[in-house]
């Protein structure tokens, strides 16, 4: 019987990890690009996939299923601490809420299948209201909590949305005015009623999370006190639930055009999660999570929230947004054992604590409980992770995909080398499929740059109604293309080269903004760095780079200039330089490169 090809290549890989096993072979240690030390000696049929087929069968499960058995199995332990409104939920509390509110939708009306918006910072009600909705289908949409009028009005209209639930304010975000904005009859129907609107004619309930009578709107008390009722038909719903279904809308934040609405199911988060936090040794000890990140992105959905549920360890909401004095308060007071962040975070974390520690070194006691600190959302330097692994003494772990995957394709082990932490993304995740590509979509050889593609169960159903951009996204085969340029090695361990749409091109010249972000990294004075292409008329870009130093620090352009010579090619350093205070960020924590881009570019053209 012929073998196709991907069986001969998984066969290949099935070979080459016993020959490694029994020590038969022994490869050099060489350099690829920038990052040495790992072996990547290329042998004929050496190419860049790899399969992790997993080392148990994927589970059949949806979220509400995970509440139930959390609750079955830590009954009294607690779930959720949102340590900034003062609040411990343990497993069997989240359960009773979550049931009670998830009555109190199906008696205002809403069904499995209807979407519902979620809109706000962290907070307890947030989180009791996404597994509300999932436990009887219906669809949540995750909203950024920074969205203004317009982008809530896209996300609202292209999902069709029923029911939004909002806080009513935090600090200058006016939820409750800008919706009332958009749709006016709210603000003239009474609480505890349904409004309607010609243009967004499938929007007819406004949720919020207030104990205050508000116009067009049901508090949360309203829909616990109604939640009594419907116990047999919410039971009916959950058990016809599907674990294949739809149950979370996310919204992809793209620098171009309308955001992507990937549809993701229940399959598909709860596996992700199960492996995430199996791979972190979730399931060897109770562990407290300091989750830094925002609950509406993929990282606090998925490794956040459904992560701990199914592993039994608790969550600890540090605030409402992220806030580097909240995350050292709730570090402290719950002694938590993992942190969740995107570098960002940790930059401003390490320096605040550094600057502490420094008229108090005995302060560093109080954080000796961080056993793991877990980096995605961007890519980790290694100076970060030799910073972190040295003030808090802990492992540092990268988690590593795209919303559109379920979110992680690759994540670090608890075993790996501390080289294997610093230079790579990990290696592949269990039951996931991965290959590098060139432009035709053809697999490179091991160790070659190119678009990393991602086939599993992980893969989301589609972009919401957006049947074109999800065929430009997802194969006739399954295979997800990333867009990001990015290097497999032995073992399966990956490193990412950065976004194939930040490459810049300099007279033709490929040039990778990580490369010369990670050398100026490197320099005492530097805190944060960020390089981008800008518009060159001669050479289509140059190098530009915005520099965030640390606290007292001084340097001038030339200063950088001088840093880079005789490190880096001469055309890789920066032409245009400028310090800066902050950078901005997206709400989820990510850098604004394309909004820094346009900035200088204007600084440039004003010249």
């Amino acid at each position: 019987m012929a073998l196709s090809v991907s069986d001969k290549i998984k066969l290949m890989n099935i070979l080459k990890c016993r020959l490694l096993k029994s020590k038969l072979f022994i490869f050099p240690r060489i350099s690829t690009g920038n990052i040495t030390g790992i072996a990547t000696v290329r042998f004929q049929h050496d190419m860049s996939y790899w399969h992790n087929p997993g080392s148990e069968p994927l589970k059949q499960l949806t979220v509400g299923n995970l509440v139930d058995k959390a609750a079955e199995r830590w009954k009294e332990d607690p779930g959720l601490i949102s340590a900034h409104q003062g609040s411990v939920l343990s497993f069997g509390e989240i359960k009773k809420q979550v049931d009670q509110l998830a009555q109190g939708l199906l008696e205002i009306g809403l069904t499995a299948g209807d979407r519902l918006g979620i809109w706000g910072i962290n907070s307890k009600e947030w989180y009791l209201t996404l597994l509300a909705a999932a436990k009887i289908g219906i669809i949540s949409v995750v909203i950024n909590p920074v969205y203004q009028l317009q982008e809530l009005a896209y996300c609202i209209k292209k999902t069709k949305v029923k029911a939004l639930a909002i806080d009513v304010s935090f600090k200058s975000q006016k939820y409750y005015d800008i919706i009332t904005n958009l749709v006016p009859e709210i603000s003239k129907t009474k609480p505890r009623n349904s409004f309607h609107n010609s243009e967004y004619d499938n929007f007819t309930h406004l949720i919020v999370f207030s104990n205050d009578e508000i116009m067009g709107a049901y508090n949360l008390p309203d829909l616990f006190l109604v939640g009594n009722a419907n116990e047999e038909k919410r039971k009916a719903i959950e058990k016809k639930l599907q674990a294949e279904s739809i149950w979370n809308i996310q919204f992809t934040s793209g620098t171009t055009g309308n955001p992507k609405g990937a549809a993701l199911t229940h399959f598909s988060n709860v596996n992700n999660a199960y492996f995430l936090g199996k791979r972190l040794g979730y399931h060897t000890k109770k562990h407290y999570i300091c989750c830094q990140v925002p609950l509406f992105h993929a990282f606090g959905t998925d490794a956040g929230i459904i992560s701990a549920l199914v592993h039994g360890v608790t969550l600890v909401l540090s605030g409402p947004k992220y806030n580097v004095q909240d995350s050292m308060k709730t570090i402290k007071d719950y002694k938590c054992t993992v942190l969740y962040g995107t570098p960002t975070m940790y930059v401003d974390l390490c320096a605040e604590i550094d600057k502490i520690s420094k008229e108090d070194p005995e302060v560093m006691k109080q954080f000796n409980c961080v056993e793991i600190a877990v980096t995605a959302g961007a890519l980790c330097s290694p100076e970060l992770f030799t910073k972190l692994q040295s003030l808090f003494g802990c492992k540092v772990t990268s988690v590593y995909g795209m919303t559109e995957a379920g979110p992680a394709t690759f994540q670090s082990t608890l075993n790996d080398t501390v080289e294997q932490m610093t230079t790579t993304v990990g290696t592949v995740s269990e039951s996931c499929e991965v290959k590098v590509v060139d432009k035709e979509g053809n697999v490179v050889p091991l160790g070659e740059p190119g678009e990393v593609w991602f086939r599993s169960y992980g893969t989301m159903e589609c972009y919401w109604e957006d049947e074109e951009r999800t065929k430009e996204s997802i194969t006739n085969g399954r295979w997800l293309k990333s867009g990001d340029q990015f290097r497999l090695l032995r073992g399966g361990y990956g490193q990412v080269i950065g976004r194939i749409k930040d490459m810049i091109i300099r007279g033709g010249e490929n040039i990778a903004p990580k490369e010369i972000e990670y050398l100026l990294e490197t320099h005492p004075s530097i805190l944060e760095v960020q390089v981008y292409g800008v518009s060159s008329h001669r050479l289509g870009e140059e190098i530009s780079c915005s520099i965030k130093l640390k606290e007292g620090a001084t340097l001038n352009e030339k200063d950088i200039q001088n840093f880079c010579q005789g490190k880096i090619a001469p055309f890789k350093i920066p032409k245009y330089i400028e310090f800066v205070s902050e950078f901005p960020k997206t709400a989820s924590g990510k850098i604004k490169k394309f909004e820094l881009k346009r900035l200088m570019e204007n600084k440039i053209n004003r010249k």
